[in-house]
């Protein structure tokens, strides 16, 4: 394959994990896909926090199993035709990030402890609900009801502008959302 081709398959490859990824993360809240950020910055960040996070489970691997990773990776490089074998390799791991970036981004979700979240004496909250913000949307913030006695999400989503709330947001460790 061209080098020039290559490119921008790439691009549109992780460009398509990046927002299958998003989609995950937003039916978890069951936010609609037409609340999704399509620009350009917006989804380089996103990957990039991808990335770090992927370094991160990879430095949860213990030394035995890079160990056994690149053991076997030397056994296909000295026995095999190993361009042929590298490319249904990374086929396959391709087909399977992209298949599996759906379930990623719901997994993120679902582990995610920490969310912005309106204040206490936000006109808005009620006491037996909290509102979570796990996304912004063109200057707004998409509100979440979540019970504080389990966690669990109670109502649909809200939209509203951040200067119409009249109240600050913050950083809140909530817990685990379920819905």
């Amino acid at each position: 394959m061209n080098i020039r081709w290559s490119i921008p398959i790439i691009t549109a490859y992780l460009y398509a994990v990046t927002i299958l990824t998003q989609y995950g993360f937003s039916t978890y809240f069951n936010i609609p896909s037409s609340f999704i950020e399509v620009s350009i910055k917006d989804n380089v960040i996103y990957f990039f926090q991808l990335f770090q996070l992927a370094t991160n489970i990879a430095g949860l691997m213990s030394l035995w199993m890079w160990i056994i990773i690149v053991v076997v990776m030397a056994i296909i490089f000295l026995f095999y035709d190993y361009s042929f074998i590298l490319n249904v390799i990374v086929l396959f791991f391709a087909g399977l990030v992209l298949w599996q970036s759906y379930g990623f981004g719901r997994l993120i979700a679902a582990n995610t402890s920490s969310f912005y979240a309106l204040s206490d004496d936000c006109l808005i909250t009620r006491e037996d609900s909290l509102y979570i913000i796990p996304n912004f949307y063109q200057g707004a913030a998409i509100l979440i009801p979540i019970s504080k006695n389990n966690n669990k999400i109670i109502g649909n989503f809200l939209i509203k502008d951040i200067s119409s709330l009249g109240c600050a947001i913050e950083r809140k460790e909530v817990g685990k959302i379920s819905n």
